[in-house]
C-alpha cells in the first residue's frame, strides 16, 4: 500500500493565527522597532514584499552621521553601565553591571571573572579595575560611579 502525503493548498492554522497576531499588534511591533533601531526603520507593512537591493548597496540603517562620537557613560534602567555616543544613542561599550538588592548593590566590572560574556579589554580592564566591586546603593553612588568612569576615560558630560 502506498501512502501519497501532499503539502495542503491552505495555511497552516498556527501560521494564520500568528499572522493575524502581528497585523493586530504591527503599530507597538513598529513603535518598539523604532526604538530598537533610533528611528530610522523603514516603515512598511507586515505584508509589503522585501525590497531588493544590490549587493553592494548599502542600507539606510547602517548609515552614520560624519560626525566625531561623542561618548558618556550611563546606567540603565536595568543597572547596565555603558559608554554611549551621544549624536546616535548607540551604545559604544558593555563596562558591566550594578548588581544585588538595597544596600548590597555593587558594580560589576565586564570581566570573564565576573562571567560576562564579553569582557573588556585589558586596557579598559586596567584602567576601571580597582572600581570593581564598588558599592552603589542608590542614585548619589550611581551618579559618582559615573563620573569617575567619565574622568578616566576622558569623557565630557553631554549638554
Amino acid at each position: 500500500m502506498i501512502e501519497i502525503i501532499s503539502k495542503p493548498n491552505a495555511p497552516r492554522r498556527e501560521d494564520a493565527a500568528a499572522k493575524q497576531y502581528l497585523r493586530e499588534n504591527s503599530a507597538t511591533i513598529m513603535k518598539i522597532a523604532n526604538h530598537l533601531s533610533g528611528g530610522q526603520l523603514n516603515r512598511k507593512p507586515i505584508d509589503a514584499p522585501a525590497a531588493t537591493m544590490p549587493r553592494n548597496a548599502r542600507s539606510p540603517a547602517a548609515a552614520r552621521p560624519n560626525e566625531e562620537p561623542r561618548p558618556y557613560t550611563s546606567v540603565s534602567l536595568n543597572g547596565r553601565v555603558v559608554v554611549v555616543d551621544f549624536n546616535t544613542g548607540r551604545q559604544l561599550l558593555h563596562l558591566g553591571e550594578i548588581r544585588g538588592q538595597g544596600r548590597a548593590r555593587r558594580f560589576l566590572l565586564a570581566t570573564a571573572e565576573n562571567r560576562f560574556f564579553a569582557p573588556l579589554d585589558s586596557g579598559l580592564q586596567g584602567i576601571l579595575s580597582d572600581l570593581d566591586g564598588r558599592p552603589a546603593p542608590d542614585d548619589a553612588a550611581q551618579e559618582a560611579l559615573v563620573e569617575t568612569i567619565d574622568a578616566r576615560l576622558r569623557h565630557s558630560k553631554p549638554g
